[in-house]
Order: C-alpha cells, then sequence, then structure tokens
C-alpha cells in the first residue's frame, strides 16, 4: 500500500523485588532486638538504593525516548482546524505543522530545532542533525523513497500523475524531517506532481532511532 504525504513510547517498567529477613530464634531478647533492628535497617537501605537506581535507569531510558505532544487550532471558516505536532528526543525538537484544504487534505511543514546550553531551541538545517557519514544515510533514504516512487508511478490508477515526471534524489534540505511516539525519524518528502495528485503526491520513510544512533549527532 502507497505511502501518501498527507499521511500524518514505549514504557518500561522496572519490578523492585523486595525479600524480607526471617526471624531469629534466640534465648538471649536483647541479641533478638539487635538483630533484628539491624535487618529492618538493611531492608530500608536495600530498598532506598535499589528505588534510586531504579529511578535513575528510568531517567537515563526516558531521556533516550521521543516524547510528542500535539494542538488543534480551528481555523475561521470552520473546516478542519490545523495540527501542529512538536516532539522532543535528547537536545533535539520537530515542529510539524499540518495546513488541511478545502477538503480537508493536509499539507506539511516542518522544521527541526536544536537545544541550547541555556535551554532555549534555535532552528537548525536539517544536514546538522547527523554526523560526517550522513551522505551514507542520505542515500539510504534515496533508496527507499525511489522504491516507493516506482511502486506508486507503476500502478496503472496513478500513471497520469506520473507523465512526464522522473525520480530525482532528494537532498536534506528537501526532506521534512520529524520524530513520532514509536521512538522513530521519519523523513517526508513530497513529489511536486499537479494538485490533482496529492494523494500520491509524496512518500515517507522511518527508521528506529536505536538503529542510526551511527549518524546523528549529539
Amino acid at each position: 500500500m502507497n505511502k501518501i504525504a498527507t499521511i500524518f513510547g514505549t514504557f518500561i517498567f522496572a519490578s523492585l523485588v523486595l525479600t524480607s529477613c526471617g526471624g531469629f530464634s534466640t534465648d538471649k531478647k536483647e541479641e533478638t532486638k539487635t538483630l533484628d533492628s539491624m535487618n529492618g535497617s538493611a531492608d530500608s537501605l536495600l530498598w532506598t538504593h535499589n528505588n534510586k537506581a531504579e529511578s535513575e535507569v528510568i531517567t537515563a531510558i526516558a531521556s533516550n525516548k521521543v516524547t510528542c505532544t500535539k494542538k488543534e487550532t480551528n481555523n475561521e471558516d470552520e473546516g478542519d482546524p490545523s495540527i501542529t505536532k512538536t516532539c522532543l528526543y535528547k537536545t533535539y525538537k520537530t515542529i510539524s505543522v499540518g495546513t488541511p484544504d478545502y477538503k480537508g487534505r493536509y499539507s506539511w511543514e516542518y522544521s527541526v530545532f536544536k537545544k541550547q546550553e541555556n535551554g532555549s531551541y534555535v532552528q537548525i538545517e536539517n544536514a546538522l542533525m547527523f554526523k560526517e557519514n550522513k551522505n551514507e544515510l542520505l542515500s539510504i533514504i534515496n533508496s527507499k523513497i525511489k522504491k516507493d516512487y516506482i511502486e506508486s508511478s507503476n500502478d496503472p490508477e496513478n500513471k497520469d500523475c506520473f507523465e512526464g515526471f522522473s525520480f530525482t534524489p532528494f537532498n536534506y534540505d528537501q526532506i521534512g524531517i520529524s520524530f513520532n511516539e514509536n521512538n522513530e525519524i521519519q523523513f517526508n518528502v513530497v513529489f511536486g506532481l499537479c494538485g490533482a495528485c496529492m494523494a500520491v503526491d509524496g512518500t515517507f520513510v522511518s527508521f528506529n532511532l536505536d538503529e542510526i544512533q551511527e549518524y546523528l549527532s549529539d
């Protein structure tokens, strides 16, 4: 099934198992009381240590997961609302703005931001998200986009839409980049077909963020 340009975390729970120390049987009551107190303190310290470790693990995991928020804004013509989706991942933020036409079909604009030392975000060029090996990633992206392009253009129902067009590789400036809740980075493109062909005028390819860490800048 073809993907189109208008198409628009895992929570990990750590379980903490605590084991209680058994009681001690002794004729010396004071010794028993002392040992029980020591055991109680040990359990308390173990519980505190493990919960602290659990909290640290969850915090570390959360920082490596995408979090997204979505806002809808009503339009003056009372049609479908505009959509603004903001996603955070490590020191990056992507904003995707969807604007509907009179038929409710959405066109999207994408922007990427980088967090600064003072906590503010500054918009950056797409290519700055990636390391020196970014051209290798771009080649992979284009190969997947081309596959979708060929599939769509070979569909008899779309033949007229692609007549006179041929696939041209995209550069980073021509690609819309966004994160999504599946912990993925998504690369969105528009082919530039006529308005009547909006349903097939583009595609997207996505990668799990864990899979492409070698290409991402810190």
